[in-house]
């Protein structure tokens, strides 16, 4: 059998078609290799780190997201990419160096191969970039402070019900929205997190420890507070202004050993487990309804993403059938067309409790 991409292999071999003198040879990461390695000691990634890579230039390569160049790497392509919120653009990937991470170097990204030709004549790729800012220092500071027995912290982690550890303070005590400069008091229940920020910034200012319900204590008790806040509508009900973030966590579980060993408790556990992932594969999927007549019902279903298969009733009359599944939250808008399109009518979108598969 002989098809077209046969056919340019042959002529990639014989030297009558260039098909391998583009490709994908651009490297992922050129940041922190010895190839770029210009220290007395031989340390990489203290010599080249990606921090560096936005503003020197390399000696012996390039870098790039979906990078596509030369066999000669004089001519290199590559994706160049900002989401609004950086600081920087987005044009390689990013990792952590090998005393960063808690298992060693590492990449920190979300990026997937799909499909290629071997003539490279048609690549495929899928790289996602948040539409928020990429946490760059806290995917260092959090597998740093992390031991080897730990799992890693991934992009991923990021994203699941996001609360940020803030302070805040009424509003009538700023002075062009900054704290005044005279002894502070600062309520909040985390004690070590507030006083390393306290020694951070260089503030005149003492720790009161509260135990719940901090955003009431200014201005009477305290001058500002230190509290997480994930919408930040509590704050701003009691008149507190954000003036600084001290960090961003998100959502765990966490279980002792001792009890993971007991069967008894281990059970309770699983349940729980299973109960929350239910909660939050809820928050990723919709229900979608929809009508079909019976002649187009094959091709709704073709086009209806769903967790195993679609149900499936029978409309009143024989006058059709009535399809419902739970689909992606995030392919619903690109989902609903195509319903249309295949012959599907009155479509209903509806939200969803808990999801137990």
């Amino acid at each position: 059998m002989s098809t077209s991409e046969h056919q340019k292999l042959k002529a990639a071999r014989t030297g009558d078609g260039a098909w391998r003198r583009f490709g994908p040879y651009l490297s992922e990461r050129q940041w922190g290799t010895v190839r770029e390695d210009y220290s007395p000691g031989g340390t990489a990634w203290d010599s080249f780190p990606h921090d560096a890579a936005r503003s020197r230039a390399y000696r012996w390569g390039e870098d790039g997201i979906g990078g596509f160049s030369d066999d000669q790497q004089l001519i290199c392509l590559s994706v160049g990419l900002w989401n609004g919120n950086d600081p920087i653009l987005k044009e390689r990937l990013f990792g952590l160096a090998g005393p960063e991470g808690n298992h060693g170097e590492d990449v920190k990204e979300l990026y997937y191969y799909l499909d290629a030709t071997p003539s490279h004549s048609y690549l495929q790729m899928l790289y996602k970039y948040p539409h928020a800012a990429f946490p760059y220092e806290r995917l260092v500071r959090e597998n740093r402070s992390r031991g080897k027995s730990e799992p890693e912290f991934e992009l991923l982690d990021t994203g699941l019900d996001p609360v940020r550890l803030v302070a805040a303070a009424p509003v009538a005590l700023l002075e062009g929205g900054v704290l005044p400069r005279r002894p502070l008091v600062i309520a909040s229940e985390y004690q070590r997190l507030t006083q390393d920020w306290i020694g951070l910034r260089a503030l005149d200012a003492s720790f009161l420890r509260s135990y719940g319900a901090t955003e009431v204590f200014p201005p009477e008790d305290a001058d500002l507070i230190v509290d997480n806040t994930a919408t930040g509508a509590t704050l701003a009900a009691n008149n507190l202004a954000i003036v600084d973030e001290l960090m961003a966590s998100t959502t765990r579980l966490i279980a002792h050993p001792a009890a993971l060993a007991d069967p008894l408790r281990r059970g309770g556990i699983e349940r729980l487990v299973m109960l929350c992932a239910a909660v939050l594969e809820a928050r990723r999927r919709v229900m979608l309804e929809v009508n079909v007549s019976a002649d187009r019902l094959d091709a709704v279903c073709a086009v209806l993403p769903c967790m195993r298969e679609p149900t499936i009733g029978q409309l009143r009359g024989d006058a059709g059938y009535a399809v419902k599944a739970a689909v992606p939250r995030a392919e619903v808008a690109l989902v609903i067309p195509l319903i249309k399109a295949a012959g599907g009518c009155d479509i209903v979108v509806s939200e969803l409790s808990q999801i137990v598969p």
